[in-house]
């Protein structure tokens, strides 16, 4: 195997949320960083024959290895990871709920002083909250049984096209596809807003590129090198390797939840891996447990697929009662696929041969809800991401050994929700005895690297640097030092957007009015490389006349 050494001022360990947003933050102040991208790089060109999401199956995330999962104490947890540019944001609906103050509570800075970064990530996302009167007939019907309970989710697809940093953003089509990616562009996400930022201003992505080891000098304060594979695919099976090791000022984790702290745990000595004088590496894994609900509604003249993705949520209507509700996320072909992913046995059994294709028949009807128990700690947990004790990767390598159990808590909170979910479907006069709830899963996993004030309890400081190691920064939902009710990628794009401020020595302050839907604000308007704005043709003409 052959070895090539290379050079940058910043690397960053994945393209995800966290990375991209923090890139493309970097890259702008005149940094020259380069991305290592464990997955493929994917096209997003408006139009285009190659665009990723252009001619995408369900199928494809799982055979290309977009997704990855692995089975842990006898579950198959998914790790929510997508192993391309732009990570899980890819493919993952485009649910960006900013969360709540209470959320807040055990975190070590507080709603509203998190509040400026909030209403950046707003404005840079172009998210809105699509009122009920644009929302398809189902929605609607879910909102008027319900009695206003559930309504519009805070979402980024886009009610008018834009062009930003040399990528066309057409508007919203309402698909309904959006787990296979957008090939309209249309979804607000690293791989279409961020990363495409710190192109523009000079960012390389090194994809295929799996990080292996993190170096240090002597000392053992300061990072020096990472060590990655450049992986060349030559068939099915097979692959070709060349090590690679690239040295840099500043070097960046954001790898994930799970991967982060793998490979920290990679490069240790002796046992112990890398920035853990407090022994929190890999620890206080957090997710939200929920029990996917299904139900298929009576009524011909409704298609349940049609019209705004994750079109409505509870917006923490429950919140007191531990749970959070969505309906309907996404495309049948991606509720087919993973129908016997939560199905219990005993469900799975009665859908096997002749009865399940007569329920494929039904897909236009089919209701899903994702019924989420609020995570509850205090911060701290017993679950974990730690090496696994004997089962290695490929490369020799240790894998991640994963305990993610729900508390007492959660498990009735979720019994709680599922029951609820099941009683907003019989309202819609679905048949009970076609409604059923599955196994236990687990979405939106973070923490595991915790940020904090106290080296002795975090691996990292506010903003995200690791208390150990100088030049070595965390940017991704590894540092949740506690629990969200709502899904989580919004707050790593403002995190991430904090981490820069910091690392650069300043403080980005977001335009007034941010707080507004901004993509309503922004219709009409083109914008340009620097991010700034200039009037559309549409709008001076309104100014004008």
């Amino acid at each position: 195997m052959t070895t090539k050494t290379e050079y940058a001022d910043v690397v960053i360990v994945g393209s995800g949320a966290g990375g991209a947003t923090l890139g493309g933050e970097l890259a702008e102040a005149g940094e020259k960083v380069v991305f290592l991208e464990a997955g493929n790089d994917l096209d997003i060109t408006y139009g285009s024959p190659n665009h990723y999401a252009g001619s995408q199956f369900f199928g494809d995330t799982l055979e290309k290895e977009l997704f990855w999962h692995e089975e842990y104490s006898g579950f198959n947890w998914r790790t929510d990871m997508g192993e391309c540019a732009g990570g899980g944001t890819s493919f993952y609906g485009g649910v960006l709920e900013e969360s709540s103050p209470e959320d807040f509570e055990m975190w070590p800075f507080s709603f509203q002083e998190f509040m400026n970064y909030i209403n950046l990530t707003k404005q840079r996302f172009h998210v809105s909250r699509w009122p009920v009167e644009e929302q398809s007939p189902y929605a609607r019907l879910i909102n008027n049984v319900s009695n206003g309970e559930f309504s519009p989710i805070q979402s980024a697809f886009n009610r008018e096209p834009y062009t930003e940093y040399g990528v066309y953003h057409d508007k919203c089509r309402q698909c309904r596809f959006c787990l296979l990616g957008c090939k309209n562009n249309a979804k607000a996400s690293a791989i279409s807003v961020t990363l495409p930022k710190a192109r523009w201003y000079g960012a390389e992505v090194r994809d295929n590129s799996l990080a292996v080891r993190i170096n240090t000098d002597w000392t053992g304060s300061r990072v020096t090198s990472i060590t990655y594979l450049k992986r060349t695919k030559t068939s099915e099976l097979t692959e070709t390797l060349e090590l690679r090791i690239i040295y840099a000022k500043k070097f960046i984790l954001a790898a994930g939840t799970m991967m982060t702290p793998m490979l920290l745990h990679w490069s240790g000595r002796n046992g112990e891996a890398l920035a853990n004088s407090s022994g929190q590496v890999g620890k206080n894994l957090r997710g939200h447990f929920c029990r996917h609900t299904m139900g298929v509604i009576p009524r011909q003249d409704l298609d349940t697929y049609k019209g705004q993705v994750v079109e409505l949520s509870d917006q923490y209507r429950n919140y007191d009662k531990g749970y959070l509700i969505e309906f309907n996320m996404a495309a049948p072909p991606a509720y087919m696929g993973m129908l016997f992913e939560v199905m219990t046995p005993e469900i799975a059994t009665k859908f096997i041969g002749v009865e399940y294709k007569r329920f494929l028949r039904k897909y236009g009807q089919l209701m899903v809800a994702t019924p989420m128990a609020r995570s509850l700690d205090d911060g701290f947990t017993d679950n974990s991401v730690l090496p696994h004790p004997s089962r290695l990767n490929k490369y020799g390598l240790p894998l991640p050994h994963v305990h993610l159990v729900p508390n007492t808590q959660e498990a009735i909170w979720i019994e709680d929700a599922a029951a609820h979910a099941k009683g907003i479907m019989q309202l819609t006069d679905a048949d009970p005895q076609h409604i059923w709830s599955g196994r236990i899963d687990a979405v939106h996993k973070k923490g595991t690297c915790r940020m904090g004030t106290d080296p002795s309890d975090s691996v990292t400081d506010l903003n995200g640097q690791c208390w150990d190691l100088d030049n070595l920064w965390i940017a991704d939902g590894s540092l949740y030092p506690a629990p969200l009710m709502a899904n989580c990628a919004f707050i790593i794009y403002a995190l991430a957007y904090k981490i820069a401020d910091g690392m650069l020595g300043r403080q980005t302050i977001a335009d007034s009015g941010a707080e507004d839907d901004s993509s309503a604000d922004d219709a009409g308007c083109d914008q340009v490389g620097n991010g700034t704005q200039k009037p559309g043709l549409l709008k001076t003409m309104k100014r004008l006349f």
